[in-house]
């Protein structure tokens, strides 16, 4: 997967949150397929994809640098995935 990204930083003056920060990226995603039903009777198939990928990002960035991470990414450039995650900005 090679995806380009935009972030936007928005300062927040309040007392918690530091920062919110959109991020959006876009780009190929490079896809290694294999499809194998033995039950079937069908033989393994094995064949190479490009499909388009993207990713929609929004950050809370606190003021003692901790990060709330909300997303939603493409999975087989189909269908959107919902991200949540947090972290530490150094």
């Amino acid at each position: 997967m090679i995806k380009a990204n935009a972030a936007f930083d928005f300062k927040r003056p309040g007392p918690y949150v530091d920062y919110l920060t959109l991020r959006l990226s876009a780009g190929p995603d490079l896809i290694w397929w294999q499809k194998y039903w033995p039950n079937r009777g069908e033989e393994e198939k094995k064949f190479f994809k490009v499909s388009a990928t993207w990713e929609i990002e929004l950050d809370l960035v606190f003021k003692n640098n901790v990060v709330l991470k909300f997303a939603f990414d493409s999975v087989a450039g189909i269908y959107p995935d919902p991200v949540i995650g947090i972290g530490y900005r150094f």
